[in-house]
């Protein structure tokens, strides 16, 4: 059998059971977003946007099951007051799309709940395109190309960079993961040959204005850093790692007036060294990318998981991966007893 369809007939099973998700109070859960967008043909597979009406619907049933608070205020939080209530819920986006203030901010007032936004600062008051952004719209583009012109391409894009992994059939497969390993100034320079070839604009409003970024904060919402120029930590030096964090640092302090800046580690990618470098540079706790329920004794504030929507949109599928990390945790907990035991 399948991981899938192992996966599909656990689903089965957990609805039929009613879908409890086996919290318990002083629990919680951190969920990470990125778009909200009211086009649904947006949402193509491997796409980190959901779209209006299914996040109203994840935050309907969120409301039913959780006590919904402010990051911050989650970690704020003593663990006796933290088991005197919950489950709690806590709800991130990163990046700063300038959806997040068109499209997401409306439902979320709509709902009373706050959010954290993790922003790229240099980003902000720009028309300066996500390279992934840009990159995804590359790789549409090049797709409807005739042969002659794909190979005309590659070849052009083979004289500025030498070591792009399978050039003989761009694909999203092969070139998203092989940036994801690459310093930021390699994979600015790939999309801008890339995009310039295939004449596609790298000027758009892809981030929120320091304007929507005030109008948000009246409105609930705080905000954190996802570095300044979205970088990958593990793959660049200790020097810009640490300007990346400083100078991020120093924008949300001016902008938001803000005492505890959080942060977020772009691709959820980090190292023990950045781990170090995040905590130095001041910001009060971080969350990742791995799954899992944030306990109330919080042990490490610099690697709290959280859970991805990123091909979740559906409220079912959303809770099924909490319900997935709650059993994963009771698991863990039933081995270490039983190893304590046998000891």
């Amino acid at each position: 059998m399948t991981k899938r369809t192992l996966k599909r007939l656990a689903m089965a099973l957990w609805k039929a059971c009613g879908s409890p998700l086996l919290l318990a109070r002083g629990d919680a859960v951190i969920l990470g977003y990125h778009r909200v967008v009211d086009d649904e043909s947006t949402q193509q597979p491997g796409s980190i946007a959901i779209s209006s009406r299914d996040f109203a619907s994840q935050l309907t049933e969120l409301k039913k099951r959780f006590t919904l608070v402010q990051l911050d205020e989650l970690l704020s939080m003593s663990v006796e007051d933290r088991k005197s209530g919950g489950p709690y819920c806590a709800i991130t986006f990163d990046d700063g799309w300038h959806d997040n203030y068109t499209v997401a901010l409306p439902i979320l007032k709509s709902f009373n709940i706050p959010a954290t936004i993790f922003i790229c600062t240099n980003f902000i008051d720009t028309n300066r395109r996500y390279w992934w952004e840009a990159l995804e719209e590359c790789l549409q583009c090049y797709s409807k190309l005739s042969c002659n012109e794909k190979i005309e391409t590659r070849n052009t894009l083979l004289e500025v960079i030498e070591d792009i992994p399978g050039i003989e059939k761009i694909t999203r497969d092969t070139l998203i993961p092989w940036c994801k390993r690459q310093p930021r100034e390699k994979i600015e320079e790939f999309v801008k040959v890339f995009s310039s070839t295939l004449n596609i604009s790298t000027q758009k409003q892809s981030a929120l204005s320091s304007t929507e970024i005030r109008e948000m904060q009246r409105n609930g919402c705080i905000f954190g850093s996802h570095t300044a120029n979205h970088v990958i930590l593990p793959v660049e030096t200790e020097d810009i790692v640490r300007d990346e964090l400083a100078s991020s640092m120093r924008y949300l302090r001016t902008i938001t007036a803000q005492n505890n800046i959080l942060f977020a580690y772009p691709n959820g990618a980090y190292s023990p060294r950045d781990i170090a470098l995040v905590a130095e540079a001041g910001f009060s706790a971080s969350v990742t990318v791995r799954p899992g329920i944030v306990p109330a004794q919080i042990m490490r504030r610099h690697e709290l998981p959280r859970i991805d929507s990123c091909g979740k949109n559906s409220t079912a599928s959303l809770m099924f991966a909490v319900f997935r990390c709650s059993i994963q945790r009771h698991i863990k907990k039933s081995l270490n007893i039983c190893h304590r035991c046998v000891l």
